[in-house]
């Protein structure tokens, strides 16, 4: 099909994801005829009975249309087809499934054009594909004009949604649409969701509704976070791939990330760090001047790299494999993202040996990230682990945290990246921006995400540089990663492993070596740090009680489901993370059980 069909297929799916979230919420998913209404749709029932008939009738002229362009599909090879079962993995996850397809060729005959599919098809002067004229003549503005009927019944219906049902709503969606990137693999299909989503965000919802500035408000940040979504994973699957299959400017973007060693200062003797951080975690407060004279606060965080010889400068220089991956992680960092990343702004790398001749320390890149509010005193960012010395914030606060670092950790699950660093170092805050409690000057509602320095996109067999090396890091990872078997493949399951340990901190307000009362975790014995995940399950021990008495039940099932990993997320030993059917039943899980219970939670 053109490349305009197939967007507006994927615009369509987009629709039908909606119609049906929207049938789940109001209670018309296992609806029968001759039931009463839910209560919730009572009040306008015979509106109702008549956009729901009227988005049957469109359904129908869908399928008519879907079944003339059937004779277009290629002979399709056996690599084919497994690519097609691939791509269309999405209807198995996704809650729906485009029936109309099924009886497209019975349905088109109802619809009264055999004669002018045969017409088309006598004309002797088409070329061989003649249906790609009719649809480029006639079909294309039908189609169009059909997505946006649908469009607007489905906002009708969503602005029927209030309260506690338009939040739901508002969430089903946006999960939806997570799912939707998540099973997406190639730059192609990547480019086609983006423009659907380009497609969403340029119309002009028609919403007969009160609340006609909430419900387009909603869809506009649900269909931005679409795009951008599909857009920074395009870039990090694009990482992957090699030649035509990447974006023309993609060598331009990457290249651009890298910032002159002159353009960054910073006072090495204020490095922060703290009595567990690993020397590689440390952070610097700095300027950075992005040019014409601007100069923007910001902060460092190293990621060091091995060198090599370079015979014709004589110089020891970053290996290439480390120069290419510190490159495409500032270009995914540096990218604009959803608020729901909660992730700093990157402002790009540099290399911290271009002073090689004057400095002593260890060969490394420093990420540049912005701090999120420009003060003209400049303010240090504040880890997790350092806010633990302060006075315990409010159950509000904590649960707040909990769930923002949760939603961060799916979000980049859902774009495919994987973390590898995740640990309370890795999390931090900044004073509040305002003076109305002075006596509480961090704000914990606007956590973010930090410590990307062995983050790496997930790839089927993909081996890299093992995470932080102190013991005290290896307090936060899964007894599968640590030491020695850090070597293997790194899983997502080993993030939300690591996401676990954190609850665990934030309820107790507490780092996890005193939680364990482990005196020097960089002492520890490897069985000492193997006996963590089991010290902390076990029913008859204090910590979960204790967490449960803390934070309530739901807080410390979802604690209890990230340190159990697999098999509480309905996956076993032997299931493959990186494939696209575990990771989207992964995604689900972790949804429903981790951040369901955290959003589920009263304070």
């Amino acid at each position: 099909m053109p490349k305009e069909c197939l967007e507006l297929r994927t615009k369509l799916q987009i629709e039908y994801y909606r119609l049906l979230d929207w049938s789940e919420v109001a209670g018309l998913i296992e609806y029968e005829y001759g039931q009463d209404l839910p209560d919730i749709l009572k009040a306008d029932k015979l509106v109702l009975v008549a956009v729901l008939t009227q988005i049957k009738a469109l359904f129908e002229d869908f399928a008519a249309l879907n079944g003339r362009y059937k004779e277009l599909q290629p002979t399709e090879t056996a690599a084919q087809k497994l690519e097609a079962r691939t791509t269309n993995v999405q209807l198995e996850f996704a809650s729906i499934e485009l029936k109309y397809e099924k009886n497209a060729e019975k349905r088109r005959h109802l619809r009264g054009t055999n004669h002018m599919l045969a017409m088309v098809k006598n004309v002797k002067n088409i070329a061989t594909e003649p249906k790609r004229l009719w649809w480029a003549a006639f079909d294309v503005g039908v189609f169009k004009e059909l997505l946006q009927k649908l469009a607007e019944y489905n906002d009708y219906l969503s602005a029927l949604m209030h309260g506690h049902h338009a939040r739901k709503l508002e969430e089903m969606v946006r999960n939806t649409y997570l799912e939707m990137v998540l099973v997406r693999s190639t730059v192609k299909e990547l480019k086609h969701l983006m423009s659907a989503a380009l497609i969403l965000g340029e119309r002009q919802p028609q919403i007969l509704s009160e609340d006609v500035d909430q419900v387009q408000a909603a869809h506009q940040k649900n269909d931005e976070l679409l795009r951008s979504l599909a857009g920074f994973k395009t870039l990090s699957v694009a990482t992957d791939r090699g030649g035509n299959d990447r974006p023309p400017d993609y060598e331009e973007i990457t290249r651009s990330t890298m910032k002159a060693y002159t353009s960054i200062w910073y006072d090495e003797e204020q490095t922060q760090t703290s009595t567990y951080v690993a020397k590689s975690s440390m952070r610097a407060d700095g300027k950075f001047s992005p040019g014409q004279g601007q100069q923007i606060q910001v902060w460092i965080e190293w990621k060091p790299y091995r060198s090599a010889y370079k015979r014709g400068t004589h110089q020891l220089v970053p290996i290439s494999a480390h120069t290419k991956r510190i490159r495409e992680l500032a270009a995914l960092l540096e990218m604009d993202k959803p608020e729901q990343f909660h992730v700093p702004k990157c402002r790009g790398y540099f290399d911290d040996r271009d002073d090689a001749l004057e400095s002593e320390h260890e060969e490394r890149f420093g990420l540049i990230f912005e701090k999120p509010f420009q003060n003209a005193e400049s303010v240090s960012p504040i880890s997790l682990l350092q806010a633990f010395a302060s006075e315990c914030p409010s159950l509000t606060e904590r649960v707040t945290v909990a769930n923002k670092i949760a939603t961060s950790i799916l979000y980049l699950h859902a774009v495919k990246w994987l973390h590898k660093g995740i640990c309370a170092d890795s999390i931090v805050f900044f004073p509040r921006d305002d003076s109305h409690e002075p006596d509480r000057p961090t704000n914990y509602m606007k956590p973010y995400l930090c410590g990307f320095e062995y983050a790496r996109p997930d790839r089927d067999g993909a081996t890299t540089t093992s995470g932080r090396t102190s013991q005290s890091h290896e307090m936060y990872r899964h007894p599968s990663y640590q030491g020695a078997k850090a070597l293997g493949n790194y899983r997502k399951t080993f993030d939300v492993y690591s996401l676990g340990i954190v609850l665990f901190e934030i309820a107790f307000w507490e780092p996890i070596q005193s939680i364990l009362e482990i005196e020097d975790p960089e002492t520890a014995t490897s069985e000492e740090l193997a006996a963590i995940r089991d010290r902390l399950l076990n029913p008859g021990d204090k910590y979960l009680g204790g967490l449960r008495a803390t934070m309530g039940g739901r807080y410390c099932k979802a604690a209890q489901i990230c340190v159990r990993g697999r098999e509480a997320l309905g996956i076993s030993e032997e299931d493959n993370e990186a494939d696209v059917i575990i990771a989207a039943r992964l995604q689900k899980a972790f949804t429903e059980n981790v951040l369901g219970n955290l959003a589920a939670i009263v304070t």
